[in-house]
């Protein structure tokens, strides 16, 4: 199902984000719109969710099909994401697809959104979303709609110091300059999609019993005590360092929802995750990657490659992380139990760095 109003609210939140960095908004160019469209139905309806389709044409071929003349020509994908708002932010927190839309050399766009409600396939997205940029002749100079972009304002309640604790890149550039940090809430921040209080303070205070002891309830002073110092001894509002590729593998609904976009997991984990009593750290890497002899071979002893390649792959394949049961392992073997005791991880580690290439087995 196609969605007209989507269609040109994503449009309009490209071309806001342009004029915001000092560039054009971009004209919507009919062959580019009918290429996007297109690809958007194609992957719901043909499974898949790639720039390359089944017919192995690229973007670029595509938009050739489809009459657009220039060969200059980009694409963004997405899947998931049930409104414009979101399907913008998650290409904005990736590097790749944020480039895209403030590429300069781009002066046309298309976009493309289909819903299928029945998604039954492998790839079970739902939505399916496609935003193509060309740089051609304008044939169509009236098309482009007139960015919906009004002065900057601040939410109520706003606090600069809060919203400089959410983002760790903020604390490292402004510290604890909340004259600078509004500044970049207003001229940056909100049209990044941004939350202007991500850290929780109380979360914050209740995780360290030194900072309880110190500050009790006074939430402004463990905000400050975040930025000026808790974020450079590695201390985190839940009391340990989060990772959100971690989290995202714990749960097939988020991976399902967000796919390897961690900043969307770290977002999902302020707002419900935390509510919901979720975990941040159920998955057993070690464990999976030791359940397989291929991501042995690929991976060795690499966690963090393991966990992006559940998040990434595994999940969607229906991979199992638990044929590997390091108990048995090591009562299979004496030497073993010898030198690791009933250390489960350090068997686990063991059969992936020595124990596969040597013929042991888990079983």
């Amino acid at each position: 199902m196609q969605n007209n109003t989507f269609i040109l609210e994503v449009i309009n939140l490209t071309n806001n984000f342009r004029i915001q960095n000092g560039l054009s908004p971009l004209s919507v160019d009919t062959d580019l719109t009918e290429a996007a469209q297109y690809h958007s139905q194609n992957m719901a309806t043909s499974d898949f969710f790639d720039h390359r389709d089944p017919a192995n044409q690229n973007p670029r071929d595509r938009a050739s099909r489809f009459g657009y003349e220039s060969r200059s020509v980009g694409e963004n994908i997405a899947a998931g994401q049930l409104t414009p708002q979101a399907v913008f932010n998650a290409w904005l927190n990736s590097p790749g697809h944020r480039r895209n839309m403030l590429n300069a050399n781009w002066n046309e766009i298309g976009v493309g959104y289909y819903y299928q409600q029945n998604d039954t396939g492998s790839v079970n997205y739902r939505a399916y979303w496609t935003q193509v940029f060309g740089k051609g002749d304008i044939e169509n100079p009236g098309a482009t709609p007139t960015p919906t972009a009004s002065a900057p304002t601040l939410p109520a309640g706003f606090d600069p110091l809060q919203y400089g604790a959410s983002y760790s890149d903020l604390i490292e550039a402004y510290g604890n300059n909340a004259a600078a940090l509004q500044a970049h809430y207003l001229t940056q921040g909100q049209y990044e999609g941004r939350s202007p209080n991500r850290f929780n303070a109380a979360q914050y205070l209740a995780a360290y019993d030194d900072l309880t002891n110190a500050f009790g309830n006074d939430w402004q002073a463990a905000i400050t005590h975040y930025i000026e110092v808790g974020y450079w001894e590695g201390r985190s509002a839940a009391g340990g360092m989060f990772d959100p590729a971690q989290y995202l593998a714990s749960y097939d609904d988020l991976i399902n929802a967000f796919g390897y976009n961690l900043a969307a997991a770290g977002q999902h984990y302020q707002q419900h995750g935390r509510s919901e009593n979720r975990q941040q750290d159920r998955f057993d890497e070690g464990r999976y990657l030791a359940s397989h002899a291929d991501l042995i071979q690929a991976f060795d002893y690499n966690l963090a490659a393991a966990t992006q390649h559940y998040i990434s792959h595994g999940s969607r394949e229906g991979r199992s992380h638990d044929n590997f049961d390091p108990a048995a392992y090591l009562n299979n073997y004496a030497d073993l139990q010898a030198a690791l005791g009933s250390d489960l991880a350090a068997a686990t580690q063991h059969y992936i760095q020595f124990g596969f290439a040597e013929g042991r087995t888990g079983a």
